[in-house]
């Protein structure tokens, strides 16, 4: 399925140079950096780069080109028609002070309202972007990666407003990558005023040539990409001095009594709970006989025709053809205009991803010429095994190494928005963050059986999608993808799917099921060892 973690913006280089003080310097004109940056309705980056707000088509200095025309959802940057300025932008910062009002934040030392004594209080320590904390500096909360989980949790803290301190360590510095984020929802949510194109049709395609076109009743196919995620949050912390953003790697995380200690470089800072994000590839592995384990590697290209092309309301959900190999890869297409889309190309095996990519556009949607505006890359693990948590009494996994990512799919941000609000309500309700995400065994065990079925008959996998949307209603399926469907969803979609196919996919898990029992427990995924944990969240009790 479509990968889950992704999205980047552009940055637009204007042809002068900058001051000393961040201001443009362009012929005989000097344009301070504050103004500069509320006219272009963007914003500097820690380079000196404006970040583009235009279109796609305008990136990197390039004019206007034809597939600008689409609609503001197209423009990477734009601000969309309902969505909420940046709150720190130069234009509507006003006399905002630069400290949050003694009103709205608990008083120097005092528990947050609703929090238990040992959970996160505010402790008035200021911590500005770019001021070099000495060693015992204490955090309320630690989050080890600015990537998507880790974002999504910082913005889960600051918007519950209890005035808890953030150390975010951003170790990934991939600002020019571009990283988009799909999903599906039938409800509001948290990231909607980031959102930049809605679907309302699903196109499921078999290798044959037929494709079947649904329409969403209750739900919304969605994108957004991750530099908008990114710049918003980032912008919100820089914001207050309490909290700060560090570049660099963490090279040690350790519970000591009741804090943990974090090293990034030189530094040595303290706080009350950790959230390590960081997943290691290498390490990742399952023994002989346990969980099944595939890789999804993934290669996107953002292109523009020159000629209406696409339909910007129907997403390509899941495409075989195009000569792509059996049942192994597949295509998707998200259209942001008739001439803009982004193609995206999911194999379980190497491939030549940009080839197949183009001739994929070139055969199934007749795309004769092209211009590549951006591309991304990048792979996703798919297994049903177990990952723990919890990594001692104070630091929680999140993201990937705490199994936020649906084994079957790869999709993640919705169980990642769920995550984050839980782990804030646990501090508010327990005074800790140490909850457990759901263990949905039922949905771990078709899991199991749907990616047996993946990896030892791929033929088979178009006609089981096919099937799946053809004969339950969309809403339904992404309901059970999605592992929210009722009982009565759950029963249903079973008995449509087809029957044989998925016999012989239980039997063979149920043969290595039986064998991994035999020869030993079957083993968590922790840090970087597959091995058992027994762990377990903190009773409530002082610290």
């Amino acid at each position: 399925m479509p990968r889950a973690l992704r999205g980047e913006g552009h940055r637009l280089r204007l042809g002068g140079r900058l001051g000393r003080a961040g201001d443009l310097v362009s012929g005989d004109a000097r344009l301070p950096g504050r103004a500069l940056r509320a006219a272009a309705r963007g914003h500097l980056d820690r380079a000196g780069a404006l970040v583009a707000r235009g279109p796609l088509g305008a990136l990197r200095g390039r004019p206007r080109a034809a597939c600008s025309d689409g609609p503001p959802g197209a423009l990477r940057g734009h601000l969309l028609p309902g969505a909420r300025p940046r709150r720190d932008h130069p234009a509507s910062r006003g006399d905002r002070p630069l400290h949050p009002s003694a009103a709205g934040r608990p008083r120097r030392g005092a528990a947050p309202r609703g929090d238990a004594p040992h959970g996160l209080r505010h402790r008035g320590r200021a911590a500005g972007a770019g001021h070099r904390v000495t060693t015992g500096a204490l955090y309320d909360a630690v989050i080890v990666g600015a990537g998507v989980s880790g974002l999504c949790l910082a913005r889960a803290l600051l918007e519950a407003g209890e005035g808890w301190s953030i150390l975010l360590v951003d170790g990934a510095q991939d600002d020019d990558a571009l990283r988009t984020l799909s999903f599906w929802t039938s409800a509001p949510g948290p990231l909607d005023a980031l959102v930049r194109h809605r679907w309302t049709r699903l196109v499921i395609a078999e290798a044959s040539g037929g494709a079947r076109s649904v329409t969403l009743d209750s739900h919304r196919y969605q994108t957004l990409f991750f530099a908008d995620l990114q710049r918003t949050v980032k912008d919100s912390l820089r914001a207050d001095p309490r909290h700060r953003i560090i570049d660099g790697r963490a090279t040690e995380l350790v519970t000591v009594g009741d804090r943990v200690r974090v090293t990034v470089g030189d530094e040595v800072l303290q706080a009350r709970w950790a959230f390590d994000s960081r997943f290691r590839r290498g390490t990742f592995e399952v023994p002989e006989g346990g969980a099944q384990l595939l890789w999804q590697r993934f290669h996107g290209l953002v292109v523009c025709c020159e000629t209406d092309v696409f339909d910007p309301s129907s997403a390509v959900f899941l495409d075989f053809r195009g000569d792509l190999p059996a049942g192994t890869a597949f295509a998707y297409l998200l259209p942001f205009s008739p001439r803009e889309a982004l193609a995206e190309l999911v194999s379980l095996e190497p491939i030549d991803a940009e080839r197949a990519l183009r001739a994929y556009l070139a055969k199934v949607h007749g795309v004769a010429a092209l211009e590549v505006l951006d591309r991304e890359a990048g792979s996703s693990p798919m297994t049903e095994q177990y990952f723990e948590p919890f990594e001692g009494d104070r630091i929680r996994r999140i993201g990937i190494p705490a199994g936020m990512l649906k084994p079957s799919t790869g999709y993640a941000l919705t169980r990642i928005l769920d995550d984050s609000a839980a782990i804030v309500r646990s501090l508010r309700e327990r005074g800790h963050p140490m909850v457990a995400p759901p263990r949905r065994r039922l949905y771990r065990f078709l899991d199991g059986v749907f990616l047996t079925l993946w990896a030892r008959w791929p033929a088979t996998m178009p006609g089981v999608f096919s099937a799946m949307f053809t004969r339950v209603s969309a809403d339904r399926v992404l309901r059970f993808l999605d592992e929210r469907a009722s009982p009565w969803d759950l029963l249903g979609l079973i008995a449509r799917l087809p029957l044989w196919p998925f016999l012989r996919a239980l039997l063979s898990w149920l043969a290595r099921r039986l064998r991994r029992v035999a020869a030993k427990p079957e083993p968590a995924y922790n840090d970087t060892t597959m091995k058992r944990t027994d762990s377990h969240p903190p009773a409530d009790r002082s610290p």
